[in-house]
């Protein structure tokens, strides 16, 4: 009973760093996007 209990810990630990490493990668991407936009802007007002 106990080893299930780890056992599931241990899955919904690994769920949320994947969630986790998911969300970071969303945010670079958007990130990257939005520096590339602001650049553009950027050169265009110079």
């Amino acid at each position: 009973m106990k080893k299930k209990k780890n056992l599931f810990q241990f899955k919904s630990k690994q769920i949320s760093f994947d969630l986790t490493k998911e969300l970071m990668n969303l945010f670079f991407e958007h990130a990257k996007k939005h520096d590339l936009l602001f650049i553009k802007e950027y050169s265009l007002n110079e």
